[in-house]
């Protein structure tokens, strides 16, 4: 019979002083000679699924007491002398009959010797087994399918795994299973508590539909900026469904291809996408668009952008785009986009685009804030809000977001003093509670003549600065 090295490491220690105490206590050529102490009576005090609870009377004369606790099989599970007179075993099994075995010594000089061993029975609880869930409802939204099921009392969380090879675990009574694909579905779950009084419970199947239904659809433009201008625009449709995704179908002019995403909302309130059921490698979704063409996408940290009205009948995205072919990478990389419903002299559609920004004069940011003359180049990225609302993105070389109100009359773009670049405000020359006003003219390049960045009532940039679209 093999035991466990720990609990035969336990009872050579328990030997070894008992052996220790019989030595120092008693004499063995008087043992004949005296009285055994009297056997201790042992008593039962309480029981968990994992512990029992013993004490035992005191003995007359006796001075300290060894116990063994053993299992089934008398392996010792735990064993020892001690003065006192009760005993807290834990770790046990559950619904697990134990032996409990005390015995009592007494002092070298009494007229007593070691009592004969007391035995004790007593099983541990058995585990109570949760209840097992019994009904559960689906519903669309938030990018997939919600299944929901009522609480289960103890239960401290819920296993589930789908027929898909999917599985998890949630500390709610809920989960938002995402991508997965139309056709019917078969979930499993099982209750679980933490307490260790209760057990699993029975798993529970629940089979349903995953359905889509199509909320609004609309055709726009694709422009795909790593190909070449002339090549680089299809006709292609983006559709909307009532699980909260959607879907850029033939984006590069490929029937059969589409560009699955959800959206979400930054920490600046606004709309970025979020690919579904592509590879993501460094950040990137990989997604195929053509038979050849490869399209990388890297939508998170500011890199996209989502916008529709509340009925979807207009709107745009964009996002950062790497292409690849057969031969390697095709451009440097650029922001694809996308816009539908817009009409074609909207005051905000007409400035879309990438422009170079050539900015003259001087500010102070020369080393340690001094004044040092300007004369930068920098690529800025106009995007559309809604129909009269731009945006400008990496504005002096700034990787910030500037808001801007399109007056298609006056041809003008008003930008409302604004935070910039973390620390200043970028507002006005003339006041950091006014304005900047910008004008474009009719080849939409746009003039900045009277602007700075505000900070401590200081105002630390004067330059001139003119935008031409590429």
């Amino acid at each position: 019979m093999k035991y466990d090295k720990s609990i035969i490491s336990r009872l050579g220690t328990m030997l070894a002083v008992a052996l220790f105490a019989l030595v120092s206590f008693t004499s063995c050529s008087d043992d004949d000679e005296k009285t055994p102490l009297q056997m201790p009576t042992i008593s039962q005090d309480g029981q968990t699924v994992s512990s029992l609870a013993f004490h035992w009377d005191p003995v007359a004369d006796a001075t300290q007491y060894a116990y063994e606790l053993v299992d089934a099989f008398d392996h010792v599970i735990t064993a020892d002398v001690t003065q006192t007179t009760s005993l807290v075993a834990t770790g046990l099994k559950a619904n697990t009959e134990y032996t409990l075995k005390v015995w009592a010594f007494t002092a070298l000089n009494s007229d007593k010797t070691t009592s004969p061993i007391a035995v004790l029975k007593a099983t541990t609880s058995q585990q109570v087994p949760l209840v097992s869930v019994s009904s559960a409802t689906t519903a669309n939204g938030n990018g997939g399918v919600t299944v929901t099921w009522p609480a289960v009392e103890h239960a401290s969380g819920y296993r589930y795994s789908l027929d898909t090879g999917v599985s998890g675990t949630t500390t709610t009574n809920s989960v938002t299973l995402i991508g997965l694909e139309l056709g019917q579905r078969t979930i499993t779950i099982v209750a679980y508590s933490d307490d260790d009084t209760y057990s699993d419970s029975e798993p529970f199947q629940f089979t349903f539909e995953r359905v889509r239904n199509v909320l609004w659809r609309h055709t726009g433009t694709y422009t795909m900026k790593n190909l070449p201008d002339g090549e680089n625009k299809f006709e292609a449709e983006i559709v909307a469904y009532d699980d909260g995704t959607y879907s850029i179908e033939n984006p590069y002019g490929a029937v059969g291809y589409s560009i699955n995403f959800m959206i979400e909302m930054n920490d600046k309130n606004e709309y970025e996408m979020r690919p579904y059921g592509y590879p993501l490698e460094s950040g990137f979704n990989i997604v195929n668009v053509t038979s050849v063409l490869e399209l990388d996408m890297f939508c998170g940290d500011g890199h996209s952008f989502f916008y529709a009205d509340e009925t979807g009948s207009k709107g745009n995205l964009w996002f950062w785009a790497i292409l690849y072919d057969a031969n390697g990478q095709v451009g440097a990389g650029a922001y694809d986009e996308f816009e539908w419903g817009w009409e074609e002299n909207g005051e905000a559609n007409d400035l879309v685009g990438t422009y170079t920004a050539t900015c003259k004069g001087y500010d102070y940011f020369g080393e340690e804030y001094t004044k040092q003359d300007v004369n930068r180049t920098d690529e800025v990225l106009v995007r559309q809000i809604d129909d009269t609302h731009i945006k400008l993105i990496n504005f002096y070389g700034w990787n910030d977001e500037n808001i801007g109100e399109v007056d298609k009359l006056s041809r003008t773009i008003t930008f409302k003093p604004a935070t910039w670049g973390t620390y200043y405000t970028f507002a006005s020359a003339n006041s950091e509670t006014e304005p900047v006003i910008a004008h474009y003219d009719d080849d939409f390049n746009i003039a900045f003549e009277n602007f700075t960045a505000w900070y401590g009532g200081n105002a630390f940039i004067y330059t001139n600065c003119v935008m031409k679209r590429k």
